[in-house]
């Protein structure tokens, strides 16, 4: 808070900022910055599948020890199929599509899971492991953090949305809710 009011930098986190310390220390870091697509590397897709919220692709590829995070897409109310013809469209050489847990259901109105509707649509679609909590899905990612590398230009829009991903401010108590 007093870096955002007294320094006016915007790049401090956000109060109750789930991923705020991790994304500044990537700042620091310098891990945020040109990360551009390496033709000779295949890219991996990472997904958070959703409808009336958004549905956001993370394209990443490995580098060494670390992932180059090198672009970022993100809309919503739209279906499978116009997701492939995004990723057509990128030009890239693709690996796997990673997909949450619940990709493995069936859709309620089409009885075909996500998962066998990507393969359907020409994909390679990797079901993750369902974690017991929402807190370990978010302690699994920040252990990542210090292997991820990100793109600024292509990545800017889910640099924010990361940024902005906060727990529930409570200002009477000046608590965040988990």
């Amino acid at each position: 808070l007093y870096n955002q009011e007294y320094e006016c930098s915007f790049d401090s986190a956000v109060v109750g900022a789930i991923f705020g310390e991790e994304i500044q220390k990537a700042r620091e870091d310098g891990r945020i910055g040109e990360f551009p697509y390496r033709r000779e590397l295949p890219v991996y897709t990472f997904w958070d599948l959703g409808w009336g919220d958004a549905t956001a692709i993370w394209f990443a590829q490995k580098v060494g020890e670390y992932w180059h995070v090198i672009d970022y897409y993100e809309n919503n109310n739209k279906d499978l199929p116009h997701y492939v013809g995004v990723l057509n469209a990128r030009g890239y050489s693709y690996k796997e599509d990673w997909i949450p847990h619940d990709g493995a259901h069936g859709n309620r109105q089409t009885g075909v899971s996500d998962d066998d509707m990507l393969l359907r649509l020409g994909r390679f679609p990797r079901v993750m492991q369902r974690t017991k909590t929402k807190n370990d899905s978010i302690n699994a990612a920040r252990s990542m953090f210090s292997r991820l590398r990100f793109d600024s230009a292509k990545c800017h829009d889910g640099i924010d949305a990361l940024t902005n991903y906060r727990w529930d401010y409570n200002d009477e108590l000046g608590v965040s809710s988990r």
